[in-house]
């Protein structure tokens, strides 16, 4: 039938819209995280990596010392000396967040945009699992007409919105408000997304 037809022919560009998406994410971060960290103004550089924040600049430095690409195996026991998780089914979830490249290794850069998503670093790891793993409103790589579409079921609802990984601002998020279909997506600048999310809130947004 065609209304069938059409129906399964959206459904397709949609995948691969979000396969392409998480791919240019996943390409856009590899060619940010080489260029500032092995060319720094343009010139080469063989020093390590400076992460943004002091505080997971010196976990880094304390745990990895120069290195700049560590397996996940040896990532995981150093962080979970400090930030405790389950091995297992949490593990997975964490790991499919941070290794974005799916090599089984974690790069300071890498970590620098997880840490950045997900700060404070004190509650590092309570932050990802409260906006990551069990808020509804997280949608990791959905693209920006999944975005509209979903929000438009919510017009009638103020307060209602979707957040995501930004693909052209690393280390930060992107906002969909259901009260802003037209430009469903907002990038809150350098600052937790909880802080975002309430200012979003208070501004009946």
């Amino acid at each position: 039938m065609p209304g069938t037809e059409t129906g399964s022919r959206m459904k397709c560009i949609l995948f691969c819209s979000r396969n392409l998406k998480q791919d240019r994410v996943n390409a856009s971060r590899c060619d940010a995280g080489c260029g500032p960290a092995l060319y720094p103004e343009g010139q080469p550089h063989n020093g390590p990596y400076r992460l943004t924040k002091s505080d997971m600049d010196n976990f880094w430095k304390r745990s990895f010392g120069d290195r700049s690409l560590v397996h996940w195996s040896c990532f995981q026991e150093q962080l979970c000396r400090v930030h405790f998780f389950q091995h297992g089914l949490e593990s997975v979830a964490l790991k499919s967040t941070i290794d974005l490249t799916c090599n089984d290794h974690v790069s300071a850069f890498e970590f620098d945009i997880f840490t950045r998503l997900f700060q404070p670093w004190p509650t590092l790891l309570k932050n990802w699992n409260r906006l990551a793993v069990t808020h509804p409103g997280y949608m990791a790589f959905l693209t920006y007409d999944e975005v509209k579409i979903r929000l438009q079921k919510y017009s009638s609802k103020p307060g209602s919105y979707l957040f995501r990984l930004s693909c052209t601002r690393l280390g930060q998020w992107a906002i969909g408000s259901s009260l802003r279909t037209e430009h469903p997506s907002d990038h809150p600048q350098n600052r937790p997304l909880f802080q975002a999310l309430m200012e979003g809130y208070r501004e009946g947004l």
